[in-house]
């Protein structure tokens, strides 16, 4: 299971409707999250892993806005070709059969903002992703002296006896 903090007023700000901290704990346990405790306004939850959604304060308010009936349905996202090729090299096709990538552009991303998306990416490669080797969230429009892309060392052992080793039990756990 993964552990995420939240604190109450940043909750607040991003559900619009400022409940207690029991209130909030109550509702976010019925959406799935087992609650650990809570320690002055930083409420902790264990977040099951059927539920990657709720991995960070962003994906818990957004729930959370449905659950109360303040925002239902999906969002609608304008979706626009952005003219840029998206090119995977043919070598990786039995490592990654799958890529994707998207482009979002006109976001202010604040520090605290910035460091959320790169807390959900470290739990989604540590869950969901399995440790895998991941491919960073980049963040282009920012200056250099901001920018921040996070790199973990792949775990796939270095020899080639102990890669093929490797390689096979990676493509029985595939099929």
């Amino acid at each position: 299971m993964t552990n995420v903090d939240i604190h109450r007023d940043d909750l607040a700000d991003l559900v619009g409707k400022s409940l207690s901290i029991e209130e909030f704990v109550d509702r976010i346990t019925f959406m799935g999250a087992g609650p650990e405790g809570v320690q002055g306004d930083v409420m902790t939850f264990d977040v099951f892993p059927n539920r990657p959604d709720l991995y960070s304060v962003e994906g818990i308010a957004r729930g959370l806005r449905g659950f109360l009936g303040l925002e239902v349905g999906l969002p609608v996202y304008r979706v626009e070709p952005s003219g840029i090729e998206f090119l995977v090299d043919r070598s990786v096709a039995d490592v990654r059969p799958y890529a994707v990538g998207g482009i979002v552009r006109g976001l202010d991303l604040e520090d605290a903002l910035l460091r959320s998306l790169v807390d959900l990416q470290e739990k989604l490669h540590l869950t969901v992703g399995r440790r895998r080797k991941k491919v960073a969230i980049g963040i282009h429009d920012m200056d250099k002296s901001r920018r921040r892309t996070p790199t973990r060392p792949c775990s796939r052992p270095t020899s080639a006896s102990r890669r093929s080793a490797w390689h096979r039990r990676w493509i029985s756990w595939r099929s």
